[in-house]
């Protein structure tokens, strides 16, 4: 009778090595994944308040080429009066002085100025989300002369 002393699989100590080993990669791996997930978040939400700062340039130029002169002051002003919306809600407006329109607000909110030239208005618009934490600047230029 043959004695066979074939054994098959694999050691305790060779399981051991592999679980380690399997933990380092996982433990370098999985915080590079996470971060990255966040990034496309904040990029998102980044990209989004890009477009609601765009939208709401378009409407002060809209105004000024539809009056198709210089607007007063009041009119400048019934511009907060405008929705603009921002993952879903509302957004609050406010007309400022150009000097002051970057000084964060601590709350999300649309800073917004004009400076009047020849024919038409320098428009800084700068919209500050995450409770103000993070902004967006927007330069445009709005011509009321034709021709």
């Amino acid at each position: 009778m043959k004695n066979s002393d074939y054994k098959s699989g694999f050691t305790l100590l060779e399981v051991l090595v592999s679980v380690a080993l399997l933990g380092i990669v996982a433990t370098t791996i999985v915080p590079a994944i996470g971060g990255s997930v966040v990034n496309i978040i904040n990029i998102g939400v980044r990209d989004q308040a890009v477009n609601t700062t765009a939208n709401f340039t378009e409407i002060v130029q809209q105004n000024i080429i539809i009056s198709g002169n210089e607007l007063s002051e009041e009119e400048w002003q019934n511009m907060e009066n405008e929705a603009v919306y921002f993952k879903g809600s509302k957004v609050n407006l406010e007309y400022s002085d150009c000097s002051t329109v970057e000084n964060n607000p601590d709350e999300t909110k649309i800073k917004f100025c004009k400076e009047k030239t020849s024919g038409g208005y320098k428009i800084k618009v700068v919209f500050f989300y995450h409770n103000g934490d993070k902004k967006v600047l927007l330069n445009s230029f709005a011509t009321y002369k034709r021709g």
